[in-house]
């Protein structure tokens, strides 16, 4: 029964992985494009304003890529099931509903965590690569990529929270999202990041767990 719910849910997320995948793929490749049309002297100055493995001017499009892809990712692992019919079937199955939705979320995060982290190790690579005695790679560099991955997470978190939930669209459904907008605007802000903004996201990422465990628990999926 695992490996069928593992599998059913994987083939539902399946075309959100391509889509990000391929927008993750245009980045690299027009960052790679930038990098080998400039000229040896552009490169250089261009170099010195680098503080990122990839070129300044994509690290917006990548919040939205790593926030789009864990918003579609959460909706289409809630909304389906909805729109399906399935839900009663799949909370009445004998493992129970604690069960199903850790099962959505396991498979979510590992999905939303396997894609960012590949594109996490393609920035290194092209770091390693493209060093110099004089601009070495330095880790430093992939820190805002990680925060992108990282703060995206708590966006799918409280994406699926909001499909789960069972109020109205126009009314307080939109509730957690809404607040995860605020809260990832306020993460986004904060001064070394690493010290104080890493263990607040860690902990209400672990609350939305908890939240989205106990709405699994008592929803009326009738």
């Amino acid at each position: 029964m695992f490996k069928s719910m593992m599998r059913k849910e994987l083939m539902e997320t399946l075309p959100v992985v391509a889509i990000a995948g391929f927008l993750y793929a245009l980045i690299l490749i027009s960052d790679a494009f930038e990098y080998s049309w400039a000229s040896d002297g552009v490169l250089i100055n261009q170099m010195q304003r680098w503080t990122t493995v990839l070129h300044d001017q994509f690290i917006d499009v990548l919040w939205m890529i790593a926030f789009g892809f864990a918003i579609l990712l959460g909706l289409v692992q809630t909304l389906t099931d909805s729109v399906q019919g399935t839900w009663g079937y799949l909370v009445h199955l004998p493992p129970g509903r604690r069960w199903i939705i850790s099962s959505k979320l396991l498979v979510g995060g590992g999905v939303y965590v396997a894609c960012t982290g590949l594109f996490l190790l393609v920035c290194v690579m092209i770091g390693w690569t493209r060093q110099t005695a004089v601009y070495p790679f330095r880790w430093s560099m992939m820190s805002v990529y990680v925060q992108i991955s990282l703060i995206g997470m708590l966006v799918y978190l409280a994406t699926f929270l909001t499909g789960l939930r069972p109020a109205r669209w126009y009314g307080s459904r939109l509730l957690p999202l809404a607040g995860c907008g605020l809260l990832v605007w306020v993460l986004i802000g904060v001064p070394q990041w690493w010290v104080y903004g890493f263990a607040p996201l860690l902990v209400f990422c672990g609350l939305l767990v908890g939240v989205i465990l106990y709405v699994g628990d008592v929803r009326d999926y009738t």
